[in-house]
């Protein structure tokens, strides 16, 4: 597979797809969680394997941080830390150059990031939706998925 890389338009293209997202998960939750789950590790081993997350960064200009003060200060200086704590994103202190400082001892969170390798995929809709716009896996897992699953869009 080749994957167009040029961050502005995967974020408007997932924009543009914002209601139909919105509709395929709502389509998600009428069939088998856990068989979706299987289905969107797969795809997410395919994809990740071909996109090479620490060559974007995007994410970390990006970060959903969790609203407590402990988590927080790994990303913002101390005295920002309540400035932020509500923030919708934000961008981590630990990049320079799209390249994450601190990457071998980076937090459980971005560890994580985006979440594909997780169950529950279903269940975390809203999230899903909001990171296709951010990370170039979670944008193209979800196409990927409705191709699998030959869902089509019906507005």
């Amino acid at each position: 597979m080749q994957f167009d890389l040029d961050l502005e338009r995967i974020e408007k293209a997932a924009q543009n797809k914002f209601e139909e997202n919105r509709m395929f998960f709502e389509y998600l939750k009428t069939q088998d969680s856990a068989a979706i789950d299987k289905m969107v590790h797969q795809i997410n081993d395919c994809v990740s394997t071909e996109i090479k997350c620490v060559e974007c960064g995007n994410c970390c200009h990006h970060i959903r941080p969790a609203a407590s003060e402990q988590d927080l200060i790994v990303f913002v200086e101390p005295e920002q830390v309540q400035k932020v704590m509500y923030e919708p994103s934000i961008q981590c202190m630990h990049q320079k150059d799209k390249k994450c400082m601190i990457y071998l001892v980076r937090p459980q969170v971005c560890r994580s990031f985006p979440y594909l390798h997780l169950d529950g995929f279903v269940e975390r809709s809203s999230g899903m939706i909001q990171n296709t716009e951010i990370c170039p896996i979670v944008y193209y897992v979800l196409e990927e998925l409705k191709n699998e699953l030959s869902w089509t869009y019906n507005k």
